[in-house]
């Protein structure tokens, strides 16, 4: 528990330097020089092909939003990038890496290298079209979710991303691309489908940062998200809006008029904590708070007598922490924390499916919005440490 009031804690927000971000006027106020942004925007798609026993490679069928893809057979990746904006022409390189992991929102430790097969470029004059081909084992135990056929009316969640050099730009750049799929026996046939490509748009947003000796410019990469990844955080703020003037006015949301029975399209999991997270607290609440502790500091063994309606109307978040150890009986017991550093360094068996949920939770509360930050670090910690502990829940 002492972990977890660590890992809620409030994070700072770091300054943003002058010197990049913003420009001193003569009158002494400052506005954001965006003169050295640019954005670049890519077309990119997905492509699997599956071994046919044959000596090749028979493409894999796409249904609405997921991919049919059978297990225990190998596979060959095709991913596309191609530059449609208009600005100057940003060179690829070479392709640094191909990588594939189940789950979306994941953690670049946690998204595994393949083996890539070929790097295509553009012929001179040609549209900047780039092809990267890999092959993928999906029976190496890492990708055991991605190997196991899925319950009926079930998906899983695959990423695919291709670390890019570009000229300019002295990190390599990663494209990422998430997708459904649907994992079938390795004997299943498809009769009939037409669609068997994924279609992704990327924005890339740079930052010139200087001029080389060829007079090229040096480019410091600011941002690269996706069209997928924009819509899903419209999605959460429009949540986010609808929770909250439901909540100011008392009117319980429209339902939906479909049958509650019928099967939807878009099987999305419904995000968890999209409202806004209360800090404010009366200081008679404070008051009462205050009282109640006092007390319960001073005989730990038993619990106040006006603590069950205290708790009820809400733990104050400055004393949640404090109150959440008390409650659970875990203040000052060393042992636990040991036992929490143990579990951390272990391995769990539902870490994807932990990880598939956690850019979900609590996605308004500024802890938690940042992809792969130290609050969602945290929260995957605590609930793989749990994980481990209590496998049943």
């Amino acid at each position: 528990m002492q972990c977890f009031t660590a890992a809620v804690k409030k994070i700072p927000k770091l300054p943003i330097p002058k010197s990049e971000s913003f420009e001193t006027t003569q009158g002494g106020s400052e506005s954001v020089n965006k003169s050295n942004i640019l954005t670049y925007v890519f077309d990119g798609s997905l492509e699997f092909r599956e071994d046919d026993s044959k000596g090749g490679y028979s493409s894999c069928p796409k249904d609405k939003d997921y991919f049919k893809l059978r297990c225990k057979l190998e596979k060959s990746v095709t991913l596309t990038v191609q530059q449609v904006s208009d600005n100057k022409e940003l060179v690829i390189d070479r392709c640094f890496g191909l990588l594939i992991s189940p789950g979306r929102n994941v953690r670049n430790s946690d998204m595994q290298l393949i083996e890539m097969i070929s790097f295509t470029k553009p012929a001179p004059g040609e549209k900047p079209l780039y092809t990267i081909m890999g092959l993928w084992d999906p029976n190496e135990p890492v990708f055991e979710i991605l190997n196991t056929e899925t319950p009926k009316d079930t998906r899983v969640y695959m990423t695919v991303a291709a670390d890019l050099v570009i000229a300019g730009i002295q990190e390599p750049v990663r494209f990422v691309i998430e997708t459904k799929a649907k994992i079938f026996p390795p004997s299943e046939r498809f009769w009939y489908f037409s669609k068997k490509t994924l279609y992704e748009q990327f924005y890339l947003t740079v930052r010139e940062i200087g001029v080389d000796a060829n007079g090229d410019h040096s480019l410091q990469v600011v941002s690269v998200t996706s069209t997928t990844k924009l819509q899903n955080k419209k999605a959460a703020l429009s949540l986010n809006i609808v929770n909250s003037a439901s909540k100011s006015t008392n009117v319980p949301t429209p339902s939906s008029p479909e049958d509650p029975d019928t099967p939807s399209d878009n099987d999305e999991p419904l995000l968890s904590g999209t409202g806004g997270v209360s800090k404010d607290c009366t200081a008679t609440e404070l008051e009462g708070w205050s009282e109640v502790l006092l007390k319960w500091r001073q005989n730990l063994s038993q619990r106040p007598k006006h603590l069950s309606s205290l708790v009820r109307r809400g733990i104050p978040e400055a004393l949640r922490g404090e109150v959440w150890q008390l409650l659970a009986g875990c203040h000052d017991q060393k042992e636990i924390i040991d036992t929490y550093k143990s579990l951390i360094n272990k391995n769990s068996s539902y870490e994807s499916i932990i990880q598939r949920d956690i850019y979900r939770t609590f996605p308004a509360h500024e802890l938690f919005v940042d992809q792969n930050g130290a609050g969602q670090e945290s929260l995957f910690k605590i609930c793989k440490a749990y994980s481990i502990y209590d496998p049943e829940v």
